[in-house]
């Protein structure tokens, strides 16, 4: 996830939140499009800051976690498929 989509879903302008873990609102933007990376430092005082929404090993090793999104999006449609066919074909009893 982006941060500044983030940022965005918290109603959190990205200048205030430069300021509230003292950066400069320029390298935001550039961790934001992937341009640069934060040193552990910043990305600690950024996951703090959004309450861990983003961890600093996402910001830090980006191309990591975007590679397992992808994957993610990837494997998840079929795999609900086939669950959601296996429970088709399966009698679930519930006793409680």
């Amino acid at each position: 996830m982006k941060l500044f989509n983030l940022l965005e879903e918290r109603n959190i302008k990205p200048y205030d939140f430069s300021v509230s873990v003292k950066c400069s609102l320029s390298m935001l933007s550039h961790i934001n499009s992937g341009r640069r990376r934060p040193s552990p430092e910043l990305a600690w005082r950024i996951e703090q800051a959004l309450d861990s929404a983003i961890t600093r090993d996402q910001l830090l090793c980006p191309w990591v976690y975007d590679h397992l999104e992808n994957l993610e999006s990837q494997i998840k449609p079929e795999f609900d498929q086939r669950l959601s066919r296996r429970i088709d074909k399966t009698t679930i009893i519930i006793e409680g």
